[in-house]
């Protein structure tokens, strides 16, 4: 699938978010601030988005359990309503979340003193700015349905800028070489979840108002982001260059337009 000229406008106003989101990452890895606690914050935060998903899965179970009851639920239309790939693909979503999951709460337990209880699920909860973001995301599938849902998973991962900046980390040793195979790993399978949402929003016929909507709220989904990412990783940037990257104060990242074809 070839990119047309709509989806290519709202990659434009995408990138230079993207870019800020990679700017949160890569910032705190160099800060001054960075500490072991402070990994371990971010690393939690992660460890809840990886379980629980957006926020809004059951509170005690998370959005695995979730997928697993509803596997069970469509079992007897398998290859008759359902095709058999559909369920594989839901199978293979439940292993590399759980992996994910897995991969960064075996960092955060690394970072802990000995002798100390390992993570669970019930140890961890949103925070302030990631609740903020999810609300908007949860209000934009309810508003506008199925293209909403498109618009959500075109900014999903936020270009994988989180992962692509960890495994910038490999080499330096210690705990940043485990967060870098972590988010190589993560990395490795986000990318085919990145194209999807992209290739999902291209295949959308709307008006220039449509489409408008859909630019206007990736912004708001991508700047909300930038706050989200920010608050879990303790606040390297401050308010002023968050308001000059949405200013466009930034260089945006290069959009590889070729995951575009290989939806083809």
């Amino acid at each position: 699938m070839a990119a047309n000229q709509h989806i290519r406008d709202v990659v434009d106003v995408a990138t230079p978010l993207f870019a800020g989101e990679a700017e949160v990452v890569r910032t705190y890895f160099d800060w001054s601030g960075r500490t072991a606690e402070t990994d371990r914050k971010w690393i939690g935060h992660q460890c809840f988005k990886e379980f629980y998903g957006s926020g809004y899965g059951e509170p005690e179970h998370g959005i695995i359990v979730e997928w697993g009851q509803w596997m069970i639920d469509r079992r007897p239309e398998l290859d008759k309503g359902m095709d058999r790939h559909e369920m594989l693909e839901l199978v293979e979503g439940i292993y590399a979340e759980y992996h994910h999951y897995c991969l960064f709460a075996d960092i955060y337990d690394n970072l802990g003193a000995s002798g100390e209880a390992k993570l669970t699920p019930n140890m961890l909860s949103n925070w302030p700015e990631g609740k903020t973001l999810d609300d908007y995301r949860l209000d934009l599938r309810q508003t506008h349905g199925d293209l909403g849902q498109a618009a959500m998973d075109f900014t999903e991962g936020g270009y994988c800028t989180l992962y692509s900046e960890g495994t910038k980390l490999k080499g330096r040793g210690g705990i940043d070489d485990q967060i870098a195979a972590a988010c190589q790993r993560v990395y490795d399978d986000e990318v085919g979840h990145m194209l999807k949402g992209v290739t999902a929003l291209g295949s959308y016929e709307l008006d220039e108002e449509g489409w408008n909507m859909v630019k206007e709220r990736v912004i708001g989904q991508l700047q909300r982001r930038i706050v989200m990412r920010n608050g879990q990783f303790s606040f390297p940037l401050s308010q002023e260059r968050i308001d000059a990257i949405y200013a466009g104060d930034i260089e945006p990242i290069d959009f590889d337009y070729s995951i575009m074809e290989k939806a083809a």
